[in-house]
């Protein structure tokens, strides 16, 4: 996952509020699978807290020298005062839950989410990790986790204020690309690797939608691709 997910300690990231107030920050590229777990705690009725949920973390792993998987942007930690690290394992996460989020899939059939409660030595309850690598994640959540629709209405909202800067072309590169990327993906059905890069693929995706809206085939995404975007049904 290190290698599929590098490089660490960059994004682009997107912070997310988990049912209860807990709040994650987590590469962009994740956030579907980040929803439908979300999805799952408020089946449960199981609430975060925001002094104890975290997630994006530039650090080494505890006791090596690898760099942790929430350096990557790939892993979050939920209530770890109920749910701590330990040779034995203590957690108040009910157990039907935590099997329907190790039972997501994507549509190429690739498990999303390890347990750190099933960690062979010392148990992280509080721990979940991506192990889908970029591609797998991009083909999309399996149906029976879909998206909830107004789950994903908050995060295009947390999005809106980079449609209002300078429009992205190809060659550019950064958090608001991997942004558009992730739109592209949700809102257009596109398939794109969401890694910051505006390459071919994403400049293609780009014309599409200007197509769509019947301009000029420009490769440019300004405030009105990304408004178009936007305004897209569910």
């Amino acid at each position: 996952m290190r290698r599929a997910w590098a490089p660490h300690c960059q994004g682009p990231h997107t912070t997310l509020t988990l049912h209860g107030g807990g709040r994650i920050t987590i590469k962009t590229a994740t956030v579907p699978a980040w929803l439908v777990l979300n999805d799952i705690l408020r089946k449960h009725n199981y609430q975060t807290h925001r002094a104890d949920t975290g997630a994006f973390n530039c650090r080494v792993i505890t006791g090596g020298s690898n760099y942790s998987l929430h350096a990557y942007g790939i892993a979050a930690d939920l209530n770890w005062s109920k749910n701590p690290y330990s040779k034995t394992l203590r957690t108040d996460m009910p157990g039907a839950m935590v099997a329907e989020i190790k039972a997501i899939r994507t549509m190429n059939g690739k498990r999303v989410f390890r347990w750190g409660g099933d960690y062979r030595g010392n148990k992280d309850a509080m721990h979940y990790e991506i192990i889908c690598t970029p591609r797998d994640l991009a083909s999309g959540i399996h149906q029976q986790n879909a998206i909830p629709p107004a789950d994903l209405g908050q995060v295009l909202r947390t999005l809106q204020e980079s449609s209002r800067g300078t429009p992205l072309k190809r060659g550019d590169n950064g958090p608001r690309v991997g942004q558009l990327q992730w739109v592209l993906n949700q809102k257009a059905g596109q398939g794109l690797i969401v890694d910051g890069d505006f390459g071919p693929a994403t400049e293609a995706s780009v014309n599409n939608a200007l197509r769509f809206m019947g301009r000029p085939e420009n490769g440019v995404a300004d405030s009105g691709v990304w408004q178009f975007l936007f305004a897209a049904p569910d």
